[in-house]
């Protein structure tokens, strides 16, 4: 679709030639704009032009040309559309107002995410392009764009439906990403909750540790003073059993 978007956008406006129509400042001052592709400029010119005359054919359709060149699409065809409605226009520039009507809904919501609305700015590009061809069935510039058209809805099914098999996968690709992310996430507070533990237990073990040694220390050091008043008790009745000794006098012999 885009390939065809791409050739829509390189159709060529009609120009609109009105015999006797007595050129006025503004308008020629508009063309020249025009032509110098100032279209932002032209169009102001062209709108005063018509505030001093409502009913300007030359600087209605101009009008409506600066306003396609810029990409308003959608007020390039509600011009085309006001002027549709002069009576005064021949049936070859009926066809021609017709026919860069249909160029200008036809691309008017080629952006628009709502599919619908698209749909329909085709229908009604389709049926500009053939009340250009009612009043020009000769033009056969008119009779591709129509077909195109026409080709282009008789598709948007299937593009709708490729649309929305892309949005499903998008919508698929970026649960899966999330759902990776997720785990991601999950994977490193499990390893940081692991290493927390890991910690913990070190600490632990660290503490144990010192606690058997101060344990360890503490027992040897009960263990020295037990042996030292073992030494001293000794030690004091070993000089007691001295004293009495002195005390008493050997047996005699027999």
């Amino acid at each position: 679709m885009n390939k065809y978007i791409t050739i829509l956008l390189l159709l060529s406006l009609v120009t609109l030639n009105i015999s006797g129509q007595k050129d006025k400042k503004l308008v020629r001052q508009g063309n020249k704009l025009y032509e110098d592709k100032k279209y932002s400029d032209a169009e102001v010119s062209y709108k005063k032009a018509l505030e001093k005359k409502s009913n300007s054919i030359s600087a209605s359709y101009n009008l409506g040309n600066a306003l396609y060149r810029q990409e308003k699409m959608q007020d390039a065809a509600d011009q085309y559309a006001r002027l549709a409605d002069e009576k005064e226009l021949s049936k070859q520039q009926l066809g021609m107002v017709y026919h860069n009507m249909g160029n200008s809904l036809l691309q008017s919501k080629k952006n628009e995410k709502n599919d619908e609305e698209y749909k329909k700015s085709i229908e009604e590009s389709i049926e500009a392009y053939k009340n250009a061809l009612r009043n020009n069935p000769s033009d056969l510039e008119t009779k591709s764009n129509l077909a195109f058209a026409q080709r282009l809805l008789k598709n948007q099914p299937k593009q709708n439906q490729q649309n929305k098999q892309d949005n499903k996968d998008q919508k698929d690709k970026d649960k899966k990403k999330d759902k990776n992310k997720n785990d991601k996430d999950k994977n490193q507070n499990k390893n940081q909750d692991q290493k927390k533990d890991n910690k913990n237990k070190q600490d632990q073990n660290k503490q144990q540790q010192q606690q058997e040694g101060k344990l360890t220390k503490d027992a040897a050091k009960r263990m020295l003073e037990a042996i030292q008043n073992d030494e001293k008790n000794l030690k004091e009745k070993l000089e007691k059993q001295k004293a009495v000794a002195k005390k008493v006098k050997p047996d005699q012999d027999w």
